[in-house]
């Protein structure tokens, strides 16, 4: 849970992160699925909870999402064009973003 940046693993059927440890640009995506719909905005709201905006040695993030998609909850942490380009593919292709957060 810990890497994944969630305070706790309640609801959640699985889940997967990236998020390189030296990187000349903030990146960190995780991805959880929820056992049921009824669970998917207590992990959104955990995931915005814990954003680790300053988790890289000489980065930090400025912006982050939160999107869902059915049982999937995602969070997205980044910085500049890499942030745009990754969060407009999200909403091509029917993520719903529900929390967007600066730094």
């Amino acid at each position: 849970t810990a890497m994944m940046g969630l305070s706790k693993t309640d609801h959640i059927v699985s889940g997967t992160s990236c998020s390189p440890m030296m990187t000349s640009v903030a990146f960190s995506c995780m991805i959880a699925t929820a056992e049921n719909e009824a669970a998917v905005a207590a992990i959104a709201d955990d995931f915005a909870a814990n954003v680790q905006w300053n988790r890289w040695i000489c980065v930090s993030a400025t912006n982050a999402l939160v999107a869902t998609k059915g049982k999937q909850v995602l969070c997205l942490a980044s910085s500049g064009d890499l942030f745009t380009q990754i969060a407009n593919t999200l909403l091509a292709t029917d993520w719903t973003v529900v929390k967007d957060m600066t730094n």
